[in-house]
């Protein structure tokens, strides 16, 4: 019996051969592959035929669950020890499997292991040897102080790693009706509950941006509803600390998620708008230069992502920021933006 189940969630047949290839690929060898159909209209089957590989097998929702639902599916089904979440338009890079498996053998008393990420495909070049394994043990809520006092998310759903029994002992499942930030959620919910997380401080996978994943489908809206769920569950939790950093990190998401859907040629007082509704209706304060490049990198995305075909280039980047200057907005990141530029992939704002 393998150590740890590869639980891929799958809608889109788009990307599928690459995630699955990615994931088959691992240094790591002791583990299987469960494709999970959430009753998608797209053959998704005959991809896997391609692979012919005897890890790798298939289930077939008889109905539409949505992404946390299937989830949970995936963990009430797992008979390994370990299993990780994965989304099928991302990658791993071949190293993650094997690292969170040892952080999990290495920690006995942690539930979760998890990292960060890169953002957007093709930036799997960056160098093992250039990797540093460290990490963190986070006991109850320092996981959340963490995220508070970094004011960024520190580890994303994909990279979730279980230890089985733990998360069953305590209960713990995706909460589909928070939402799109349901992982953010988990996480918390898990750390503040007693569950040791483990973080790796390097990135193990790549994620991609584009129109049909479910961060992009959510809407603004929705995402604003969904935060709020935590802003809530973190409130009534009775921290002994102030969360506004994470309070912070939740604005500049929803204030990139709007600025992702608009053009130079829309009105940018809309921005400015939502900005004070989030300040005085959610107490979700922004500092100046979080909001600049919220904005912008909203902005910029969109941008990137429909250039790449073509190649975007770093002046013609230049030349939309100089756009997004003129109405006020300026960003601090315009150094390192020519790194993402020259890789093609979006910007990350985790």
């Amino acid at each position: 019996m393998p150590i740890v189940t590869i639980a891929i969630l799958a809608y889109y047949r788009e990307f599928l051969d690459e995630c699955v290839a990615s994931v088959l690929a691992q240094s790591y060898k002791d583990f299987k592959v469960v494709v999970y159909d959430d009753c998608s209209p797209e053959d998704l089957r005959s991809v896997l035929y391609t692979f012919n590989d005897p890890r790798l097998s298939y289930v077939r929702n008889e109905r539409n669950l949505g992404t946390f639902a299937n989830a949970n599916l995936a963990l009430d089904l797992c008979d390994t020890e370990y299993i990780n979440v994965f989304h099928a338009d991302d990658k791993m890079f071949p190293w993650m499997v094997g690292k969170l498996c040892k952080v999990l053998n290495d920690n006995p008393t942690a539930g979760i292991a998890a990292s960060s990420r890169m953002c957007g495909m093709g930036s799997s070049q960056v160098s093992l040897s250039k990797l540093f394994w460290g990490g963190t043990l986070f006991s109850r809520d320092e996981l959340i102080k963490a995220t508070n006092k970094k004011r960024r998310n520190l580890i994303v759903c994909p990279s979730l790693t279980f230890r089985k029994k733990i998360i069953d002992d305590a209960g713990i499942r995706f909460r589909p009706d928070v939402g799109p930030a349901a992982d953010m959620m988990l996480s918390f919910e898990a750390n503040h509950n007693g569950i040791e997380i483990y973080g790796v401080r390097m990135p193990l996978l790549e994620t991609r941006f584009h129109d049909k994943n479910w961060t992009s489908l959510a809407g603004v809206e929705n995402w604003n509803r969904s935060l709020k769920k935590v802003d809530d569950y973190l409130t009534d939790s009775r921290l002994n600390f102030d969360i506004n950093g994470i309070r912070e990190y939740m604005a500049k998401m929803d204030i990139l998620t709007l600025s992702s859907g608009m053009s130079t040629e829309e009105d940018f007082a809309l921005l400015i708008s939502r900005r004070k509704y989030l300040e005085e209706e959610k107490g979700w304060r922004i500092r100046d230069s979080v909001f600049n490049d919220a904005v912008s990198i909203g902005y910029l995305n969109k941008y990137i992502a429909s250039a790449r075909s073509s190649g975007a280039s770093m002046e013609q980047c230049r030349k939309k920021l100089s756009m997004l200057r003129e109405r006020g907005v300026r960003a601090s990141f315009t150094r390192k933006l020519k790194w993402f530029i020259n890789h093609r992939v979006w910007v990350g704002f985790d």
